[in-house]
């Protein structure tokens, strides 16, 4: 018979209750007596009980257990997938500081071309400072192609005239002038 102690410990195993279980199935046979066959019936179903209640019990801890090591591998997932969008992110950073860098060597390169043609414009300017006034080179061929038209056509029209008249015009420095 089982002790008291033993009915409400979870620490009884199953096989220990199934050896017992044995024990009293074989034990009515080896007894003749029917006393003592109705006092193993009741142990026997007691038995029995405690054997399916820990068998269940066992397979609520096995779901349990299962459980649990889903959510321990949905915990790893969730942690690698922190770790993949944590390492998209540094790449995103890496990739955005790479484009700055590469804008700002552009727009220094962009700088210091803009320096040097402004260098380039200041020396022609000096350059040019020095050479013969451009308005009065201008000036010197006017005065050429008026004696030009004075000394043609004797109707008093001439294509020189007439392209130097036009330059006149563009120029607008002198009106055009007929000849008489």
């Amino acid at each position: 018979m089982l002790h008291p102690q033993d009915q409400d410990s979870p620490s009884i195993s199953i096989n220990k209750l199934t050896s017992k279980l044995h024990h009293l199935a074989l034990g009515p046979a080896r007894q003749q007596s029917s006393s003592s066959s109705s006092s193993t019936k009741p142990e026997l179903t007691h038995i029995t009980h405690t054997l399916q209640k820990l068998s269940l019990e066992q397979k609520q801890e096995q779901e349990i257990l299962k459980k649990l090591a889903i959510e321990k591998e949905q915990e790893m997932l969730d942690q690698l997938m922190i770790a993949l969008e944590q390492e998209k992110e540094k790449e995103m950073a890496k990739k955005l500081a790479m484009e700055k860098e590469e804008k700002d060597r552009l727009k220094k390169l962009t700088t210091e071309k803009d320096q040097e043609m402004l260098n380039s414009l200041v020396m022609a300017m000096k350059i040019n400072s020095d050479a013969p006034d451009i308005n009065a080179v201008t000036n010197s061929l006017r005065e050429l192609m008026m004696e030009k038209e004075d000394s043609e056509d004797e109707d008093g029209y001439s294509e020189a005239a007439t392209v130097g008249s036009e330059r006149d015009m563009d120029w607008g420095d002198e009106e055009f002038r007929w000849e008489e």
